[in-house]
């Protein structure tokens, strides 16, 4: 479900992290060559078949589409580097329990994730 619009950034992190948490030399070696870029832009070629409906379920239009995915794209890829930069020391379900209820507490950037 979606909860003014943060439950599902935070659903998607969860699996992100515990994903991560098993396999993050790929993420390790991007960090280290400063080419997270890589990612990021993989990221958003996979999601561009879906921008009909990602502007329909934020409530959006497709112009505004290409900036609902970086912001989610930005914040998702941030929390992955902060995590694997202190070394993954909280488990994947905490971490994103944790930052779930820091984004609740966050109304502005709530509001657009």
């Amino acid at each position: 479900g979606q909860e003014d619009g943060v439950e599902t950034p935070m659903a998607l992190i969860k699996p992100m992290l515990r994903f991560f948490y098993l396999y993050s030399d790929i993420i390790e070696l991007l960090m280290m060559a400063k080419r997270m870029d890589i990612l990021r832009d993989s990221i958003h070629a996979h999601l561009e078949p879906f921008r009909a409906s990602i502007a329909s379920q934020l409530g959006v239009t497709e112009e505004l589409v290409d900036y609902a995915i970086a912001i989610r794209t930005g914040v998702m890829l941030n929390i992955l580097v902060q995590w694997i930069k202190t070394g993954k020391k909280q488990a994947p379900d905490d971490l994103a329990h944790e930052l779930g209820g820091m984004f609740k507490k966050m109304v502005t950037l709530g509001q657009f994730m």
